[in-house]
C-alpha cells in the first residue's frame, strides 16, 4: 500500500513537472505580409547568441526559461524585424503569434563563387552517398499529404465564373475567404529498395465534391524527394541539380546566412546557374550543416520564365546516419496574365513519417507497378483521416468540407475533372460514351478535309467491354470511311484484352510499321497530314494482347485485308490499280528493363524506363487462305533510348530495321519515312530533306538521332532558347524493283544522311496557360544522295513546343 501510495505521489509530481515543461515554451509563427502563407527557414537570433530557424510550416519555439530582451528575424531577400521587449505591451503569446516579413528584393546573381563556399559545396558532394536516403539502402515510410487550391478575383470575373461552372455546381456561392476552391489529402506507404524496385501503396485518399478520388490520388508521386540526385524533376521539367559532380562548373554559390548552433553551424547558400551556361537550371537555397556536411533543407524553383511561379521547400533530418525528408512544400501561383483579373494558388504540403531503414526488402516484393491502391482507399472514415493528419484543419479547410457536404457528393466536380481528362486524350464525355475529337475534322493531301464523327463507349457503361463506331467523308475524293471495334478486357493490370475490328479507311501506302501506339516525340504524329501516297484499305483483323511478365508485353493478331491503290500502279501483270488481298498473322513483343507504370483506374500508365526500349515483330502472309494472294514474311525491329548527360542536355535515338521475305505489292513494302517540305514542322524519327516516296525498299535500316543541349539565358528570363543537333541516317534495298510498274522504285544502298540544327523557343506566346514555344532552324542533305544543286540540299523547317 506505501509503494503504491508512492508511485501515485510519483505520477503527480512528474504531471506537473511535464506540464511546465510544455508550458515553459513560446510557440510563434513566421509568414510572408502580403500572402500570408507561412514563411519557412526564418533566421531567429535571440539576444545576439542563441540561434535557430523557424520550420516548412514558419513555426518556431523559444524556451520559457530564456529572459529574452531582443529577437531578430531575419532571411535573405526579406526585411529584417527586430523585436525589443521593452517596447512591447503585448503577452509573449500574442507578440510571437504571427511574425510577418516584408519581400525586399528579387534574386540577385552571384559574380563569383568563393573559397568558403567552394570547401562546402565540395565536402557535400564527398559525403552525397552517406546521406543521400536513395543510396544503398532499403527504407520504408508513411506520408500524409494535403493539396488545397484557391483563387482571387475581381467581382465582374467571379460572376462570369459562376456562371461558367453552373453546369457542374448547384447553388454556386463564392469561394473567396471562405472556402477553398479544392481541398484533398492523401494517405501512402512507400517501400524502398532501389530505383528499380519500389512501390507506394495509396492507402486513403478523398477531395472535396467527389466521390471517386482516384484520378487525384498520384500528388506524392510527383514530389521531390531527394536534392542529392543529379537531376531534379518538377514542373513538368527534368532540371540539373546543385549537387551533380561538376557542379561548381556550372552554378554560382554564394553564404547569405549561418546559423550558429550549439553542435554546429548551419550554412545558407544561395545557388544560381552561372552565365552564359547552356542547361536547363534551377536555382535556390540550399541548407548544409557543418557536422556530417549534410543538406538539411532546401528552397529551389526553375530558373526559366514559366506561366506559372513554382517553389519547393524541404527539410530533413538525420535517422540512422541518413537524411531523411520530414516534409515537403510546393508552392505554385498562376497568373493567365500581367493585367490579370484571376489568380490561381495552390499549397501542397507532404509529411514524412514512422520512416524505417531496417527493413531488408527482395526484388520479388516488388514489380514493375510503383503505384497500387488500398482495396478501400476511397472509403476511410474519419477516425483514419484523424490518425493520419499531422496538420490540423483551420475553419476554412473545416467551411470547404462543410460547404461540398451541403452540396452533396455530386458528380458535378467529378464530371468537371474528368471532362479535362478526357479533353486532354482527345475525347468528350457524354454519358457512356466518349465522342473522338480527332475524328471530327481532318486534314490531308489527298482528302484535303474530312468530316466526320467518332465514339467509343467509356468506364460508366462497362470496366470490361468496349464498343466503338467511326464514319467520315473526304471533301475532294467523295468517299465514305468508316469502322467499328469490339473490345474485351480480362485483366486491367495485366492489360490482358481480345479486340475485334473492321474498318474502310484510307491508309499511307508503304507505311513504316508503326509497333507501337506511343510516340517518343509529340511532332511525329504531323507527318500523316503530308502524306502523298495512299490505299483504300478493307480490313478486319482479331487481336489478342497481354503484359505476360515483368517488362515483356506480348501482342499477336489475325488480319484479313485488301487494298486498292489511289496513285497510278501496276504489281507484275495484274491490270492498273487493281485490289490485293492479304492474309496475315502477326506476333510481337515489347521488352522495355526497368520500365515503371502507375494504375489508375482502369488505365495503366507507364512512366517510361532508363534504358532501351525493344519492339520486335514477325509477320507471315498466307496465300491461298481467306483468297489471300501473296506468300511472304516481314521481321521489323524498333530500338528507342534517351538518356540526360550531365553538363551537355539530353540525347534521344531510334533505330528502325525492316526484312521482307517475298515479292508483294508497294503497299506493304518499306517507304522511307521522308518528311520533306520547305519550311513545314519539325517531325521528329523521320527524314527532313527526303521527298516523299522518294525511295522504297524490301530491306532497310534507318537510325534518328537528336540530342537537346538546354536553354540559353539571352535577357533575364523571358528570353531562353533552346538548341537541338539532329542527325539522320539510313539505307535500304530493293530485291525486284521490275515488279512494281508506273512508279518510282529508287532504293539508297548507300548510306542517305542529313543534319540539322535548330533554336527552339525564340518566341514564347503566353496563351492563358501554356506557352507556345516558336523556333526555326536548317537541314543539310549530304553524301551519296545529296543534290548536285547545292540550294536544294538545305532545307528550312519550323518548331513549334507546347509547355507549362
Amino acid at each position: 500500500m506505501k509503494i503504491n501510495s508512492f508511485i501515485f505521489l510519483f505520477k503527480i509530481i512528474f504531471f506537473c513537472v511535464f506540464s511546465l515543461q510544455i508550458q515553459a515554451q513560446i510557440i510563434g509563427n513566421t509568414k510572408e505580409t502580403y500572402s500570408g502563407q507561412p514563411l519557412p527557414f526564418v533566421h531567429i537570433t535571440i539576444n545576439d547568441s542563441i540561434q535557430t530557424l523557424s520550420d516548412i510550416q514558419g513555426v518556431f519555439v523559444i524556451p520559457d526559461s530564456i529572459n529574452w530582451i531582443k529577437i531578430v528575424f531575419s532571411k535573405n531577400q526579406y526585411r529584417n524585424i527586430e523585436i525589443l521587449k521593452s517596447n512591447q505591451i503585448f503577452s509573449d503569446s500574442i507578440l510571437f503569434s504571427s511574425i510577418k516579413l516584408n519581400y525586399a528584393m528579387p534574386f540577385s546573381y552571384i559574380e563569383k563563387t568563393g573559397l568558403l563556399e567552394k570547401e562546402l559545396i565540395l565536402k557535400t558532394l564527398t559525403n552525397k552517398d552517406k546521406n543521400n536516403p536513395d543510396f544503398k539502402g532499403d527504407y520504408s515510410y508513411k506520408t500524409y499529404s494535403k493539396l488545397l487550391i484557391d483563387y482571387k478575383a475581381d467581382e465582374e470575373t467571379e460572376l462570369l465564373l459562376r456562371s461558367i461552372l453552373k453546369y457542374f455546381f448547384k447553388r454556386m456561392k463564392s469561394f473567396e475567404g471562405k472556402h477553398h476552391l479544392l481541398l484533398m489529402e492523401s494517405a501512402t506507404k512507400k517501400n524502398y529498395h532501389n530505383y528499380f524496385s519500389q512501390n507506394e501503396k495509396i492507402e486513403g485518399n478523398q477531395i472535396s465534391g467527389v466521390k471517386d478520388p482516384s484520378y487525384f490520388a498520384l500528388n506524392s508521386q510527383m514530389q521531390v524527394y531527394s536534392i542529392y540526385n543529379n537531376y531534379v524533376s518538377f514542373a513538368f521539367n527534368t532540371f540539373l541539380g546543385p549537387m551533380h559532380k561538376g557542379t561548381l562548373k556550372r552554378y554560382q554559390f554564394e553564404i547569405v546566412d549561418v546559423v550558429n548552433r550549439k553542435k554546429d553551424s548551419l550554412y545558407v547558400i544561395k545557388f544560381i546557374p552561372k552565365k552564359g551556361k547552356i542547361f536547363d537550371a534551377i536555382k535556390g537555397y540550399l541548407y548544409i550543416n557543418t557536422k556530417d556536411y549534410a543538406i538539411e533543407g532546401f528552397e529551389i524553383q526553375p530558373d526559366l520564365d514559366l506561366v506559372f511561379d513554382m517553389k519547393i521547400v524541404q527539410q530533413s533530418k538525420l535517422l540512422d546516419g541518413k537524411y531523411f525528408p520530414t516534409q515537403t512544400a510546393t508552392k505554385l501561383k498562376f497568373e493567365s496574365s500581367k493585367n490579370s483579373r484571376i489568380t490561381f494558388s495552390a499549397l501542397g504540403e507532404t509529411f514524412y513519417s514512422e520512416t524505417k531503414t531496417e527493413n531488408k526488402f527482395k526484388k520479388k516484393d516488388f514489380s514493375e507497378f510503383i503505384t497500387k491502391y488500398d482495396t478501400n482507399f476511397q472509403n476511410k472514415d474519419s477516425t483514419f483521416w484523424k490518425s493520419r493528419r499531422k496538420i490540423d484543419f483551420d475553419s476554412i479547410d473545416q467551411n470547404t468540407l462543410k460547404f461540398y457536404d451541403k452540396l452533396g457528393k455530386i458528380r458535378s466536380l467529378e464530371k468537371f475533372f474528368r471532362l479535362g481528362e478526357r479533353l486532354y486524350q482527345g475525347q468528350i464525355p457524354i454519358n457512356i460514351f466518349n465522342i473522338e475529337t480527332n475524328r471530327i475534322l481532318t486534314f490531308n493531301i489527298y482528302e484535303n478535309t474530312r468530316v466526320g464523327f467518332g465514339v467509343n463507349t467509356n468506364d460508366r457503361f462497362s470496366a470490361k467491354w468496349k464498343f466503338g463506331a467511326f464514319a467520315g467523308y473526304g471533301i475532294d475524293d467523295k468517299q465514305y470511311k468508316y469502322g467499328g471495334l469490339i473490345e474485351h478486357t480480362f485483366n486491367t493490370i495485366n492489360q490482358t484484352k481480345l479486340e475485334l475490328n473492321y474498318k474502310y479507311d484510307l491508309e499511307e501506302s508503304g507505311a513504316m510499321p508503326s509497333l507501337s501506339n506511343l510516340y517518343q516525340f509529340s511532332s511525329e504524329p504531323l507527318r500523316k497530314y503530308m502524306v502523298s501516297y495512299f490505299d483504300y484499305a478493307q480490313k478486319m483483323s482479331f487481336g489478342f494482347q497481354s503484359r505476360i511478365s515483368k517488362y515483356f508485353h506480348l501482342n499477336s493478331s489475325l488480319h484479313y485485308f485488301d487494298k486498292t491503290p489511289t496513285f497510278k500502279y501496276v504489281f507484275n501483270n495484274s491490270e492498273l490499280n487493281s485490289k490485293y488481298t492479304f492474309n496475315e498473322f502477326k506476333i510481337g513483343v515489347k521488352y522495355a528493363f526497368g520500365e515503371q507504370l502507375i494504375q489508375m483506374q482502369n488505365q495503366v500508365f507507364s512512366l517510361g524506363s532508363l534504358y532501351p526500349c525493344f519492339y520486335f515483330q514477325y509477320t507471315q502472309g498466307f496465300k491461298s487462305f481467306l483468297l489471300g494472294e501473296f506468300d511472304y514474311q516481314k521481321i521489323d525491329l524498333r530500338i528507342e533510348h534517351s538518356f540526360n548527360i550531365i553538363g551537355l542536355g539530353k540525347t534521344y535515338w531510334q533505330l528502325n530495321a525492316g526484312y521482307i521475305l517475298g515479292d508483294i505489292p508497294y503497299s506493304l513494302l518499306y517507304v522511307a519515312k521522308a518528311s520533306f517540305r520547305n519550311f513545314s514542322p519539325l517531325i521528329h524519327n523521320s527524314f527532313e530533306t527526303m521527298r516523299y516516296n522518294e525511295f522504297v525498299s524490301d530491306k532497310f535500316l534507318s537510325l534518328h538521332f537528336s540530342h537537346y543541349f538546354g536553354r540559353i539565358k539571352i535577357w533575364k528570363n523571358k528570353i531562353a532558347p533552346q538548341i537541338e543537333w539532329l542527325h539522320n541516317l539510313g539505307f535500304g534495298s530493293l530485291s525486284n524493283p521490275d515488279s512494281h510498274k508506273e512508279i518510282s522504285t529508287k532504293s539508297f544502298e548507300k548510306i542517305y544522311l542529313e543534319t540539322g540544327l535548330f533554336i527552339n523557343d525564340v518566341l514564347r506566346i503566353n496563351l492563358s496557360g501554356l506557352y507556345l514555344g516558336l523556333g526555326g532552324g536548317i537541314f543539310y542533305r549530304y553524301g551519296e544522295y545529296a543534290f548536285p544543286n547545292q540550294k536544294d540540299n538545305i532545307v528550312g523547317k519550323m518548331s513549334f513546343n507546347f509547355y507549362f
